[in-house]
């Protein structure tokens, strides 16, 4: 009978443990275990010989057999949300893994034989307790995605621009200061994410087929230069550092699409902001404008626009060419008239001015996207010029946008 691809059943899972696999057909392909009660893994697990799936998640196992070595088809392994401190040497004799997913472990170390899964493409170490990364992991040539987010990190391989195929790196919440000069040997990088480390500049130069890119909760008091020449990045995400002013060279990502910049110190945009013609989405809270950027007016394009928790006051009338804007937030500014050129906004759709100096306290605006028919709903006219027309009440938003 061909089982090709069975999925062992954690009825069937239970019995072959008790009975040691006695009698059992261990022909199976993919074999999966979730069970806190399980303590360990069977070293007859090498009886599995077609094994190419093993995926043990939520158990209870401090350790793997060295047994594992000799199930020559692994392919994949995964072991996640169970209580690994070490690996067998003998794990990578499994020279056919392409994918290693150990996340949500107690992982302290990681042997330098991780060198030796010349096959391995994936690679998952979220949420263990690594403080650095073997040099050898840099000879796993194949590798495209490597994912070591929340560790210990505080350095990386300096050879890791070795890793020529890697296209998606994931290093988010962990100690790095900076990163080896070799980072900008990967060629092929198309998702960075570094949020959340103490980073406070780049190499020179960054992987030029760079889509993502998240340097958010950083030190950064300046946009790097090398991000000037990512031209196909459709993501930035530079939130939540300390930047005063931004980079001209910004206006060379021309596909940027998503620009987020909250929390930050800036008082002014430059004006190659305005031929960034792709841009959707801009995020712009809680900086320090005074006066409206009126760079923003270019972006034909955009979306969505937060502007919340600066010290704004007025709009200036070029503001009505915006017409594709459907969500707006200029909560926390210093409004003391409702902003007439809103009226002009055709499509929008979700407006917040809450709590602003306005004469009448103001909810969250919602309105109906029909260019024939009033827009905007308050819960208190007194604020609105005569012109405009309302057609629904909304109670007011009192709750906390952060």
């Amino acid at each position: 009978m061909n089982i090709i691809g069975r999925i062992l059943t954690l009825f069937e899972i239970v019995w072959a443990y008790k009975y040691k696999f006695k009698n059992k057909d261990l022909s199976a392909e993919s074999l999966h275990l979730s069970d806190s009660n399980i303590t360990s893994l069977s070293s007859r697990i090498r009886e599995c010989k077609n094994l190419k799936v093993l995926k043990i998640c939520d158990a209870s196992i401090t350790s793997l057999p060295a047994s594992i070595g000799e199930l020559q088809h692994l392919e994949c392994l995964i072991v996640t949300n169970c209580e690994l401190e070490s690996l067998p040497d003998e794990l990578f004799n499994c020279s056919r893994l392409e994918t290693l997913n150990l996340s949500n472990n107690r992982l302290t170390s990681l042997s330098d034989k991780i060198g030796d899964l010349k096959s391995l493409k994936e690679l998952d170490l979220d949420f263990n307790n690594l403080e650095l990364l073997p040099a050898r992991l840099c000879e796993c040539s194949e590798l495209l995605r490597l994912s070591v987010r929340n560790n210990k990190l505080a350095s990386l391989p300096d050879e890791i621009g070795k890793l020529e195929k890697l296209r998606f790196l994931f290093l988010r919440n962990n100690k790095l200061k900076q990163l080896p000069k070799s980072v900008e040997e990967l060629k092929e990088i198309e998702t960075l994410d570094l949020c959340s480390n103490f980073l406070d500049n780049l190499p020179d130069e960054i992987g030029e087929n760079l889509t993502f890119l998240d340097l958010s909760y950083n030190h950064f008091a300046q946009v790097p230069a090398a991000i000037g020449n990512c031209s196909k990045l459709q993501v930035l995400k530079l939130n939540d550092n300390q930047l005063e002013k931004l980079d001209v060279k910004i206006g060379n990502c021309l596909k940027l699409q998503i620009l987020n910049l909250n929390n930050n110190q800036l008082e002014k945009l430059e004006d190659k902001i305005g031929d960034l013609m792709s841009l959707m989405s801009l995020h712009l809270k809680n900086n320090k404008f005074k006066e409206f950027p009126t760079e923003i007016v270019k972006l034909r394009n955009l979306t969505f626009l937060d502007l919340s928790k600066n010290q704004l006051a007025s709009i200036p009338p070029e503001f009505k060419g915006l017409d594709q804007l459907s969500h707006l937030s200029l909560r926390d500014n210093q409004f003391e008239e409702f902003p007439v050129v809103l009226a002009k906004l055709k499509n929008l759709t979700s407006l917040d001015l809450e709590p602003n100096l306005l004469r009448s306290t103001i909810s969250k605006i919602k309105g109906l996207k029909n260019p024939n028919e009033p827009r905007f709903s308050l819960d208190n006219l007194d604020c609105l010029p005569d012109s405009m027309k309302l057609n629904k009440f909304v109670t007011p938003d009192t709750s906390d946008t952060n």
